[in-house]
């Protein structure tokens, strides 16, 4: 349950908008070290705010 859970929200994810932008963003951007590392939080923060707002999303469900 929690397994198909977590692959719901990824398979979502993958297909925002947003995400497209910013891989094709990182592929086509040529990055020394630093700026690896400064994506890299970037998106690990764009991960975490879209799977907290999921998550309460999913809660929800139940509530009504």
């Amino acid at each position: 349950m929690h397994h198909l859970h977590f692959g719901y929200i990824l398979n979502i994810f993958n297909h925002k908008k947003e995400t497209k932008f910013i891989i094709n963003h990182l592929q086509n951007q040529k990055t020394n070290i630093l700026s690896q590392k400064l994506q890299i939080q970037i998106i690990l923060y764009f991960l975490h705010l879209y799977n907290i707002n999921n998550i309460i999303n999913w809660i929800s469900l139940f509530a009504i």
